[in-house]
């Protein structure tokens, strides 16, 4: 493969080049039955398909040959070959008394045999597939399903292990604290959960966690100090948001009892559904649990009847009852009370 040699040929810095504006399309030979011209083939066309094909041939070190037309293919086959290698091996460096020039190849299948001894050391090399299918059998860092135990620290002697966690990404200048922390320390070899383990984050939240066990009662517990247990209790999640109405609907859960508050709009009866699930049937308060001068009727009062068979974990109905009238008229209008649920989560 070479470049054009003959008459009328020019330097690269003078050749035709492909022009910057122009829409893109296919050669036709015309038909001039159907007024539809020839493509005129440009020289810049031409030294562009040249320049693809002598690309890869320059890239693998080989030198342009007129006489050998088979130059690409050899290019073709040297590039993958040097991949390969490098894959595999590397950069080679020093293997026994000089240097390896160029990239080396070597194959075992599946380390069945020594590839070769460098000194007293044998040097054990693999192919491609049974590297892969090695490390396929380890957890890959970007995250994956651990199956089976898993064993941190040493078995041996006594270490502190420390597991760091960034929740925003891997730590940069100026951001080298993590959002967690947990560390393991002060174990006794050949003692069983005799060390500490220490937890340091912002916030932890239990609010998904369903049952809590409580410290063995048989073993010695460190005591701990009443307020501290008043400033667990006070820290416990609390969230504000707001229904469609835009009323307020407040959560509060303090170890393992659920607190609501929200508002509902019934007219004579209806069913209404909690903001959370409880786990158990809970206790509902109403606010106000009378209501004066319904429809405008200043005789009109009606107080909460709570159907307390029809409680359930995620709802509970109720109706209005008169008080001091004797109208059998229904409510037309909406009427819209809190409502405070107490159970557990």
């Amino acid at each position: 493969m070479d470049l054009i040699i003959g008459t009328g040929t020019v330097a690269e810095a003078s050749r035709d080049t492909m022009p910057a504006t122009g829409t893109p399309g296919w050669a036709t030979d015309g038909n001039p039955a159907a007024t539809i011209p020839a493509t005129d083939f440009p020289a810049a066309h031409y030294n562009m398909l040249m320049a693809e094909v002598i690309q890869p041939i320059l890239d693998a070190g080989l030198t342009l040959d007129p006489a050998n037309w088979g130059q690409l293919s050899a290019a073709i086959k040297a590039l993958a070959k040097q991949a390969a290698s490098g894959a595999v091996l590397g950069s080679p460096g020093v293997l026994a008394t000089g240097d390896v020039a160029g990239s080396v190849l070597y194959y075992s299948a599946a380390k069945a045999a020594p590839a070769f001894t460098y000194g007293s050391t044998t040097v054990w090399l693999a192919t491609t597939a049974a590297v892969s299918a090695a490390i396929s059998g380890y957890l890959p860092l970007g995250g994956g399903n651990v199956t089976g135990n898993m064993d941190w620290g040493s078995k041996t002697a006594a270490s502190t292990v420390t597991h760091r966690f960034w929740s925003a990404g891997a730590p940069t200048t100026g951001n080298a604290t993590p959002d967690a922390t947990l560390t393991a320390t002060g174990g006794t070899p050949g003692t069983a959960n005799a060390g500490t383990l220490a937890l340091k984050t912002g916030t932890l939240d239990l609010s998904g966690v369903k049952s809590t066990l409580v410290p063995d009662a048989a073993a010695a517990q460190n005591p701990v100090p009443l307020g501290q247990l008043q400033a667990n209790y006070e820290t416990s999640s609390v969230s504000t948001t707001t229904d469609a109405a835009g009323n307020e609907v407040y959560i509060w859960r303090m170890g393992p009892m659920l607190f609501q508050s929200f508002v509902v709009s019934v007219k004579d009866a209806g069913t209404f559904t909690y903001p959370q699930a409880f786990l158990n049937v809970p206790n509902l308060f109403y606010a106000p649990d009378h209501i004066d001068a319904v429809n405008g009727n200043p005789d009109a009062s009606v107080i909460v009847n709570d159907y307390y068979g029809k409680r359930t974990e995620t709802s509970a109905s109720i109706d209005f009852r008169y008080l001091n009238t004797t109208s059998n008229d229904g409510i037309t209008t909406p009427i819209v009370i809190r409502v405070y649920a107490v159970g557990m989560a």
